[in-house]
């Protein structure tokens, strides 16, 4: 029992360093991470989403999928709710854009309070889940702000994410 206890120990040790050397560097966008969230009750907003190549069209399910490349966001907030705990990660803001890049929101609902579209059409989209008799939209170029999404998942190719904070537990606020 104390061997076992040990090894969690030592086990949560190293992760805990090596989040300690990788945390700053990851702050100043020097080693860009990988993100995938999925799950229900998943949450994330962004208060501004820049990008190029912007896509959006309903899937076969009751949500929607918005894909985006070089993206650009300000205070992106990423949470997740399991029973009275709340997984909850912030990254941008204070001038320090989050960049993304082959960002895909599949997401049950999703809102913006003011988008811009730049060279908007109703064709040509390539689709990441094919749809038939189903209608989308693409732009050269999209600002959203005020974005928020419940939803299915999140995916990136890589993410620089300047000020990041971590924090999990009971009474953590949901984004």
């Amino acid at each position: 029992m104390a061997h076992d206890r040990r090894r969690l120990s030592t086990a949560i040790a190293a992760a805990l360093g090596g989040l300690v050397v990788l945390a700053p560097l990851i702050d100043l966008g020097i080693v860009p991470v990988a993100f995938a969230a999925t799950g229900e009750d998943y949450r994330m907003s962004v208060d501004d989403l820049t990008g190029e190549n912007f896509q959006l069209y309903p899937t076969s399910g009751t949500g929607a999928v918005a894909v985006l490349d070089n993206a650009t966001a300000a205070r992106v907030c990423q949470s997740r709710r399991v029973g009275p705990v709340v997984w909850r990660a912030t990254a941008g803001g204070a001038g320090h854009r989050v960049r993304i890049s082959n960002l895909v929101l599949d997401a049950e609902q999703l809102s913006g309070a003011d988008v811009t579209l730049t060279d908007a059409e109703t064709s040509a989209l390539r689709p990441v889940e094919p749809t038939r008799g189903l209608f989308g939209m693409s732009a050269a170029g999209v600002r959203i702000s005020h974005y928020a999404q419940t939803g299915a998942a999140t995916n990136t190719g890589w993410m620089s994410m300047p000020g990041t904070e971590v924090r999990t537990g009971v009474g953590v606020p949901e984004c």
